[in-house]
């Protein structure tokens, strides 16, 4: 079984949530952050880099652009998703 941390972050205004998917995920439980760049650069600096599978986030309106810079920065694996694909997931059996 693979020890790698798939996340998802959902990116508003003023905060990000954020959920970890994967063999360890009850020690990273959901969280929220404020979307600012010093909170997202320490939880980012405090991931376990070497373990992350992915990261996903839904591009809002420019309210992701620090998250994005963090993962950039980092070289951690990321994809912005479009919102009708997490729907689509949601509906999927």
């Amino acid at each position: 079984m693979s020890d790698k941390l798939y996340i998802g972050v959902d990116v508003s205004k003023g905060w990000i949530d954020v959920a970890t998917h994967g063999k360890s995920s009850p020690q990273h439980p959901p969280r929220r952050l404020p979307n600012t760049d010093a909170a997202i650069a320490d939880w980012l600096d405090g991931l376990p880099t070497e373990r992350i599978g992915l990261i996903c986030y839904e591009p809002t309106g420019g309210y992701e652009r620090c998250l994005a810079h963090g993962l950039r920065v980092r070289g951690l694996p990321s994809r912005r998703i479009h919102p009708n694909a997490v729907v689509a997931f949601r509906k999927a059996p």
